[in-house]
């Protein structure tokens, strides 16, 4: 086992691959919006990976990536044991905005100066915070129902815990889940086979219990 591997780092390269074929973008379109206390924050993002055929990301600053004509910037983020993460990105730029029914179209030039186009990407329908009730306070006990109404198109509706506790000494330590907890809850909603465009999922109890130290 090399050291690299046995550290967990995540290999990069600098190396352009022979064929086009062999080159492979990875594109992420979110349009996050979050409540909390009552407030509501939204925010907008495009993120794009550019990897070999082997998993490799690519690290070239001379590569460029357009959305719509608009240059993606470059970065480099830096994890444990010296891992390095490029990508291309873009946060709620006007120019290219990563809106609901929308197109946005990709194009990469390469350090020989020639466009050319990736691919294509429609974001999907409108799906405002409105269209989904769930109670911002859980009930001390029983099962929680959560809502949505007239959904434009089917969604994926993912439930993950976030739990608190205390350490010995008093601590309070926060335990934030994610979509990717393999414990999370997950439905598909919206309109489809056997499916409404409005619905109602009752969370079962057991999955909001807490004790006395979580």
């Amino acid at each position: 086992m090399s050291l690299l591997a046995l550290f967990g780092c995540s290999p990069t390269s600098k190396d352009l691959p022979a064929s086009l074929s062999d080159l492979r973008v990875t594109i992420r379109v979110e349009d996050h919006t979050d409540r909390t206390n009552g407030s509501i924050h939204s925010r907008r993002s495009i993120r794009a990976v550019l990897s070999d055929a082997r998993g490799k990301d690519i690290e070239r600053s001379d590569v460029k990536i357009e959305v719509n004509g608009v240059p993606m910037e470059f970065g480099v983020s830096r994890g444990n044991y010296y891992d390095r993460h490029p990508y291309y990105s873009l946060h709620d730029d006007p120019r290219a905005p990563a809106a609901p029914d929308t197109e946005l179209t990709f194009t990469l030039t390469l350090p020989d100066g020639v466009r050319r186009e990736i691919g294509t990407v429609r974001t999907p329908a409108p799906l405002a915070l409105e269209q989904i009730d769930f109670p911002e306070k859980r009930p001390a006990a029983g099962a929680v129902a959560i809502g949505w109404r007239d959904l434009a198109e089917s969604a994926e509706l993912v439930l993950y815990r976030c739990d608190t506790r205390r350490e010995s000494d008093g601590t309070r330590v926060l335990e934030t889940g994610s979509i990717n907890d393999p414990a999370a809850l997950r439905r598909t909603i919206g309109p489809g086979w056997f499916r409404s465009r409005s619905g109602t999922w009752t969370v079962p109890a057991k999955f909001l219990t807490s004790d006395a130290q979580r």
